[in-house]
Formats: structure tokens, C-alpha cells, sequence
């Protein structure tokens, strides 16, 4: 019988390594970063060239890394914020922000404990952080992003659909997000995009409404 609260094929898999800010720094440090694509992911990058989601407004982008999409998003015209647990990738992304000009500032914090000056924002971005956090924490993760937006504020989510054993990166599928995160938001457009990296294949692409 399927579970009532659960009703979506589990694909997430189990941790199999630390989550927490000290081990995402030392992956940093060690440049041992697969995921980072040294520039803005281009489903993203489109979804703001075609106007999914358009300024003026206040950004963050969670999970920022090196800072690519968060570049991307304050070119774009948006007054924009870019977040991470690592202190050695948000130097890093202060760094290319300096050294190419761009308007995006960055700070060292944690997703689910976001500083009070940021909170009211217009959009929240994110690129396949869902699947970086613990799968026990993804309900709380919704509720996060929907504690920062303001109401009616947007969410421009780039979501990775993979099936795993272990992780990061976790599993996920298209059900799953959909429920999890109707309780908080609206889905105002969905698509499979076919711009996608190559290492990045079944990649989902949404913006959401805060309800």
C-alpha cells in the first residue's frame, strides 16, 4: 500500500558521507568540486534570457559555490545574493565577482538558518541543491525557501531527476517535488529542457510561486 504522506516512488538513496559545512569547505579547498561547471548552468541561464522570471528584484541564490549563476542572475538585473555553506567557496566566489565586475555579492551561510536582512526576497534560485540535501531534511528545505520569499515571490529551480543508493547527490522524480513542494508554492511552469549540460542529463526546470 502506497504511504499517504509518501506518495511517489523513493529514489533518493542514503548518506554516505558528512553534510555538513565543514565537509562541503574541505571538498572546496581541495578542489575536489565535480559538480561546478565553471559557468552558468544554461537552462538557467536561458530561463533569464527568456524572461521566466525578470528584475527588478532582490535574489539569492542558494548553494552558490563559485558564484556562476549567481553572476548570471545580478547580469540580469536582479539585485542578487548568493549563498553557501562553504567558506572557501564563497571566497572563491567573491574573487570572480571582483575580478569580472559583477554587481552579485556573496556570504557564508547556512540554507536553513538564512540571516533576517535577506529574508522578504523576490526570487530564490537554486541549481540541484535539492539533491544535495539529506533527504530527511527536504520538507524543512521547502519550508526555508518559502520562509525567505515574500508572498508571491518566485522560485527558479533547476532540479536534477537521477536515482541513487547513496549520496550526494540524492535521488529524486518529478512526483516527489511536485509534492513536496505544492504544500508551499504554485507551479507556474515545468519543462524537461533539452539545453542541459552534458553531465547533467533528466534535468528539470521550474519557477514556482510562493502561496
Amino acid at each position: 500500500m502506497t504511504d499517504p504522506a509518501r506518495p511517489f516512488d523513493d529514489s533518493a538513496g542514503v548518506p554516505n558521507r558528512g553534510l555538513g559545512a565543514h565537509e562541503w569547505d574541505a571538498r572546496w579547498t581541495a578542489k575536489d568540486t565535480p559538480w561546478d561547471m565553471a559557468a552558468p548552468t544554461p537552462p538557467l541561464a536561458r530561463a533569464l534570457r527568456d524572461g521566466l522570471v525578470k528584475p527588478p528584484g532582490r535574489a539569492i541564490v542558494l548553494g552558490c559555490g563559485a558564484g556562476h549563476d549567481a553572476r548570471a542572475v545580478a547580469a540580469a538585473g536582479f539585485d542578487t545574493t548568493g549563498v553557501d555553506f562553504s567558506p572557501a567557496a564563497v571566497a572563491l566566489a567573491r574573487e570572480i565577482a571582483a575580478r569580472e565586475q559583477s554587481s552579485a555579492r556573496f556570504e557564508q551561510a547556512d540554507v536553513f538558518a538564512l540571516p533576517g536582512h535577506l529574508h522578504g526576497a523576490d526570487l530564490v534560485v537554486e541549481h540541484t541543491l535539492f539533491c544535495a540535501v539529506d533527504p530527511s531534511l527536504r520538507d524543512r528545505y521547502v519550508d526555508a525557501i518559502a520562509y525567505v520569499l515574500r508572498p508571491g515571490g518566485r522560485l527558479l529551480a533547476l532540479f536534477w531527476l537521477i536515482r541513487t543508493e547513496t549520496g550526494p547527490p540524492f535521488g529524486s522524480n518529478e512526483p516527489e517535488i511536485r509534492h513536496r513542494f505544492a504544500r508551499r508554492f504554485r507551479f507556474a511552469h515545468a519543462e524537461r529542457p533539452t539545453d542541459s549540460a552534458p553531465a547533467r542529463p533528466h534535468e528539470m526546470l521550474c519557477v514556482l510561486e510562493r502561496l
